[in-house]
């Protein structure tokens, strides 16, 4: 009976453990090596990292719709510039800058989490405090994309966001200085 059965029900692929003891410690190494990038930048930049979460907090949507026009245009931009000769060293040191900063969001977004969690988003904090938050935040996102069909979702929103803020913050310090 469990054959006949068998034959015409639907059998659900395969799907592979999406953390085997490889993809375990690659996700350990890789949150260190986020959290030890996040750190250099609190010391170097306390002041460009608390500014870039802020526009992420008060101008969330600035900041996600930033994020879309610069994650579409700008390696087309770099692609029609890499198209002729003279703009071919502009085109590839942007795409390479553009590559850089899509790894950096995750550091703007796992802060802005931290943050919101510590509730040390309004006042005046120490690099210290930056760096708990942004470990905390850090292990947040890491655990989130664990999950399987979660994990696009949540790496795309750090993207949108983080590169929209980091421009809505940049215009915001100039307006500043």
């Amino acid at each position: 009976i469990k054959e006949r059965l068998a034959v015409g029900a639907h059998r659900l692929p395969d799907v592979k453990e999406r953390l085997t003891l490889v993809g375990f410690w690659g996700r350990v190494i890789g949150f260190l090596m986020s959290l030890l990038l996040g750190i250099v930048i609190v010391l170097l930049a306390p002041r460009r990292m608390k500014a870039i979460t802020e526009s992420i907090r008060t101008r969330p949507w600035a900041s996600f719709g930033w994020g879309v026009i610069i994650l579409i245009f700008t390696p087309i931009a770099a692609l029609i510039a890499c198209i002729t000769i003279i703009g071919l060293p502009l085109g590839l040191i942007t795409l390479v800058l553009y590559g850089i900063t899509l790894c950096l969001t995750q550091l703007f977004a796992g802060l802005f989490i931290g943050q919101l969690i510590t509730g040390s988003s309004r006042e005046v904090v120490s690099k210290g405090a930056l760096v708990g938050a942004l470990a905390l935040g850090l292990a947040i996102l890491s655990l989130l994309r664990l999950i399987p069909y979660l994990d696009f979702v949540i790496g795309l929103a750090t993207v949108l966001f983080g590169l929209g803020a980091i421009l809505v913050s940049g215009r915001k310090l100039r307006t500043e200085a």
